[in-house]
């Protein structure tokens, strides 16, 4: 029995006892006075006990309430890292995922080792990402963007909205960060090279932080080698550099598009910086509904066949413009 419990049972006893004596003469008022005097000073200090008793248990329950609401915040997990697609979008030639061949449409983990072949291509959506290897290339896949091994790497925000704030590119020359641009990372025996055809991007090294861009002469392109020495320089931001990127490209649906559609298409595959004309050319273009198929066509010989069938030409410039416009009926 508690101690609080044995003073409950002794109240009861006196009570009982009390009882059973019955009805007693009246106290006098001053000794009545006295009594209780003394009585409150002798159950002072049992009250002050009790109440002593009360505060611990309070204390200790809000103690264990405390406990128990951190073992509580400790256990529930926190907010999860926002999830991320990677998804397979177009294969050509061999390869393979962890040693295993993959197939259209499956989804990835981070922590793969992807391995194309002599003549393999994929392409992948890499959290809103547009992500592709060259032949002969081997990358791991990350949380945050992926470890080039070896090979080559094309990556672009334009065709979609991405999940991710940014791609990073790993070699073992630094990291590359993309500010909203399509670009490419290569990784040989002894250099990264880092090209830039749209937007800016941040190489970070052991010897500093390189920012790329673009210029009206083409892509910028930096290059890293085993020295930490970095060397920049122009590149063309067309042509035959790029053409390896059509054949890990996925399939345009032609059909149903509108001629902008196409177009807005054709050039980010390109690199070509597409114009119109006037303003009612690319009204016009946007309301020009296109059918057929041009499966058989990369990006750069689908313009003209595409072209041919509206009532548009489309011509290259010197300097890499697409200018479109109606074409005139004699």
């Amino acid at each position: 029995m508690d101690p609080e419990q044995m003073d409950d049972a002794k109240e009861q006893d006196i009570a009982r006892l009390l009882q059973a004596v019955g009805k007693r003469e009246q106290v006098p008022p001053d000794m009545k006075q006295r009594w209780e005097q003394s009585f409150r000073a002798e159950l002072a200090p049992v009250i002050a006990k009790r109440k002593a008793r009360s505060l611990y248990r309070w204390a200790g329950l809000c103690a264990s309430l405390v406990a128990i609401a951190v073992v509580l915040t400790q256990l529930t997990p926190g907010p999860t890292p926002h999830a991320f697609e990677i998804r397979v979008v177009a294969i050509s030639g061999s390869v393979q995922a962890a040693g295993k061949s993959i197939s259209i449409g499956e989804h990835l983990a981070p922590g793969l080792i992807i391995q194309t072949g002599d003549q393999g291509h994929l392409s992948l959506e890499f959290g809103g990402y547009d992500l592709r290897l060259h032949k002969q290339s081997q990358v791991k896949l990350g949380t945050k963007g992926i470890e080039v091994l070896a090979g080559k790497i094309y990556a672009s925000d334009e065709s979609r909205k991405p999940v991710l704030p940014s791609i990073e590119v790993v070699t073992v020359h630094g990291r590359v960060v993309d500010i909203g641009t399509q670009f490419t990372v290569e990784l040989t025996a002894n250099r990264t090279v880092a090209t830039v055809r749209r937007g800016q991007l941040e190489f970070d090294t052991s010897d500093g932080n390189f920012r790329l861009s673009t210029t009206a002469l083409g892509a910028g392109r930096l290059v890293v080698d085993d020295r930490q020495q970095p060397e920049f320089s122009q590149v063309p931001a067309t042509g035959e550099e790029w053409s390896w990127i059509y054949q890990s490209a996925p399939a345009y649906e032609l059909e149903g598009s509108t001629a902008y559609e196409f177009l807005q298409w054709s050039t980010g595959e390109t690199g070509y910086q597409l114009e119109f004309s006037d303003y009612s050319t690319e009204v016009y273009s946007h309301t020009t509904t296109l059918h057929g198929s041009i499966d058989a066509l990369n990006p750069e010989q689908a313009i003209q066949s595409v072209m041919a069938t509206t009532d548009m030409q489309a011509v290259l410039t010197d300097d890499g413009r697409l200018l479109v416009s109606v074409a005139r009926r004699d």
